[in-house]
């Protein structure tokens, strides 16, 4: 029997562009996931609830989640240390560098400026364009989304088996291909 495909994109209620209060309710390790190349890399999940509500659905009156997927490391270059060092508005200390413990932002509160972008298949989502820390004085969010649960497309990415070698490197005829 052959594997049948379609679009099963559903539908779901948008989630509000803008700048938004959020407060980063959890961070996911999905382990090694293929990057760059193919090369494995480490990659993390962060997670924030925005202060916006759903109207919609099974979720109605729950707080919007927005995530944002990292290559686990604080180079220079990555995005992750750039993000984490806007949010928190100031830089990495040489020992903070040495070893970071990304629990330390679970709970945290900032704010995010959510942009529209669309796949090249044209689908619109919403990513976090930049990450920027709480005003002073002002009321923080607090996390309500339990501490263990998991969105199925994280347990899914967790669960998926690497590549091997072999078979990123196994060899076949091009000219067999009808597309």
């Amino acid at each position: 029997m052959g594997i049948v495909v379609k679009d099963n994109g559903g539908t779901w209620e948008p989630i509000p562009v803008g700048v938004t209060r959020a407060v980063c309710c959890n961070i996911y390790d999905l382990g090694l996931q293929p990057g760059f190349q193919g090369k494995e890399t480490h990659k993390i999940v962060v997670a924030w609830e925005i202060e916006e509500r759903k109207r919609e659905g099974e979720w109605a009156g729950k707080r919007f989640m927005v995530t944002k997927t990292y290559t686990a490391s604080l180079n220079e270059k990555a995005t992750l240390r750039h993000d984490l060092e806007s949010w928190r508005g100031s830089s990495f200390t040489a020992d903070e560098l040495a070893g970071f413990d990304l629990e330390n932002i679970y709970g945290k509160p900032c704010w995010l400026n959510l942009v529209e972008q669309t796949t090249k298949a044209g689908r619109k989502w919403t990513a976090v364009a930049a990450i920027m820390p709480p005003k002073k004085g002002e009321e923080r969010l607090v996390v309500e989304t339990p501490r263990d649960y998991v969105p199925q497309w994280i347990a899914d990415l967790i669960a998926r088996p690497i590549a091997s070698e072999s078979a990123e490197t196994a060899s076949f005829d091009d000219d067999n291909i009808p597309f």
